[in-house]
């Protein structure tokens, strides 16, 4: 069935529905819907979130972090990490850790042959609902994250926004499909925790939606299939590139799960949802994939995949971002690029996220350029900072090139600019305090250097020649012509 038949069935479940469902204690804050399929309970105190969903008996959900959406936003010049379930920062607390989520008030519909259960809250970005329909009769259930937006909001990588479904520790294999070939094979991995215990598959749907995933238990007694989709206020397909919602704009993500005790139905219904996937979720899917195989060790098959991905879609920077975390993680694994060459090939694509130019710093101080190259790399991570995290780090990486230059003035501000970031860091006191004292020695060290001595080698001009008008020549005499 559609998102918009799911959509409309709810709003007439709540103007016409009749019967509220009794709550079931189930624990101190915990909360249990039933019906003839599934036992669904839920944590009054983490947002009215699920710690468990069962079908017929069986487990499909993982108790901490089954359910949530993901928001890491780059606004105002802050990159904060915004969570709707509090077991994700557990153990965090700086404050680029959130859990942005308001009081919230949940409520059980049934009507038409599904249990809707309706939580609603509102955050510091928009008013949210969140609907889990459970059909009375069919192996099939939806996640539904509908946000209003309460002000405008900058979503600057659309992969970043997302809502995630992770599933119980038995519904550990997970098979994801290669899109490169037609059709699409199958890449099978059985998903581990940092301990290489067994843990349940996740499943993300973002702004760029990356197709459906086959989900089973070890021992085959259990498949299911995994869609999901966007819809609301934004492009359809949404494009690879920064988004801006107007406030009262409407955004709905749709996590859709066909449960099947027989694995062969899954699979079949899985490959059918493959072959019918739209060709704008490939690029999304291929890097799926590569983050499978690099889980699995895979690392060089796992670049190859990556570098498709931004092939196919020329506005995609994250495949290069995963490159160079590869990079960094691996470097003994031969690649096909440098670290900071994958940086800088995500920046071109998005120079909106600080951490693709500056992390690419290096590039100032490659022998291969040529110094007018060099000086626009420079100018290239100075743009980058205009939308940089408060963080006294980056400004510093920006002020060294400016220092080894003989700048000593310009570098002197720009570490001025770091002192000043150090106090609007999302981090703790101590952190910041440890950037202040960095930040204090190299302005003294600069401002003794600017009064102490006459700059006696500064870079040379290089010399910028205006093209005349059209039409105009400079420096040819006029000819005149003869009568």
């Amino acid at each position: 069935m559609p998102t918009s038949v799911f959509l409309n069935q709810t709003l007439a479940c709540s103007l016409v529905l009749v019967a509220m469902t009794p709550w079931v204690a189930a624990g101190a804050a915990e909360r249990v819907v039933e019906n003839e399929q599934y036992r669904l309970a839920l944590d009054d105190d983490n947002a009215g979130l699920p710690v468990s969903l069962q079908w017929r008996g069986t487990e499909l959900l993982d108790a901490k972090r089954g359910l949530g959406w993901s928001f890491t936003s780059f606004e105002f010049r802050s990159k904060i990490y915004r969570e709707e379930n509090r077991h994700v920062w557990a153990g965090k607390d700086e404050p680029r850790f959130a859990t942005d989520v308001g009081p919230a008030t949940t409520e059980v519909m049934r009507a038409d042959g599904v249990t809707t259960v309706r939580t609603t809250y509102t955050n510091s970005f928009a008013a949210v609902e969140r609907r889990i329909v459970l059909h009375d009769t069919e192996p099939r259930l939806q996640i539904e994250c509908d946000f209003r937006f309460t002000r405008k909001v900058v979503i600057h990588e659309p992969d970043m926004f997302r809502t995630t479904m992770g599933f119980a520790a038995p519904l550990a294999s997970e098979a994801i499909a290669d899109v490169r070939q037609s059709p699409a094979g199958r890449f099978t991995r059985t998903c581990h925790d940092p301990q290489g215990l067994p843990t349940g598959a996740r499943f993300d749907v973002s702004l760029l939606p990356a197709g459906p995933m086959l989900v089973k238990t070890a021992n085959g007694s259990l498949g299911l299939v995994a869609t999901g989709g966007v819809t609301g206020d934004v492009p359809v397909p949404v494009p690879a590139k920064p988004l801006v919602l107007a406030p009262e704009s409407r955004l709905v993500f749709t996590i859709d799960v066909r449960v099947a005790a027989d694995v062969a139905d899954a699979t079949a219904a899985w490959e059918t949802a493959v072959r019918d996937m739209p060709a704008s979720q490939k690029p999304a899917a291929l890097l799926r994939l590569g983050d499978a195989l690099v889980a699995e060790k895979e690392i060089t098959a796992a670049e190859a995949v990556y570098l498709d991905a931004a092939r196919l879609d020329k506005d995609f920077a994250t495949p290069y971002a995963r490159l160079a975390a590869g990079r960094r993680d691996h470097p003994d694994v031969p690649g096909t690029m440098t670290e900071m060459e994958a940086y800088m090939e995500g920046a071109y694509r998005q120079p909106y996220d600080f951490g693709y130019i500056l992390s690419g710093r290096g590039i100032c101080e490659n022998e291969r350029l040529t110094e007018e190259e060099r000086r626009l790399a420079i100018f290239n991570i100075l743009i980058a900072m205009e939308n940089s995290q408060f963080n006294a780090d980056f400004y510093c990486w920006a002020a060294r090139p400016f220092e080894k230059l003989g700048m000593h003035a310009q570098a002197c501000a720009i570490y001025r600019q770091a002192l000043w970031a150090a106090d609007h860091m999302p981090r703790s006191e101590k952190q910041r305090e440890k950037h202040r004292v960095l930040c204090r020695t190299k302005i003294a060290e600069l401002e003794k250097a600017m009064v102490g001595r006459t700059v006696e080698a500064l870079p040379p001009l290089i010399p910028i020649r205006v093209p005349p008008p059209a039409g105009l020549l400079i420096g040819i005499p006029k000819v005149k012509k003869e009568n």
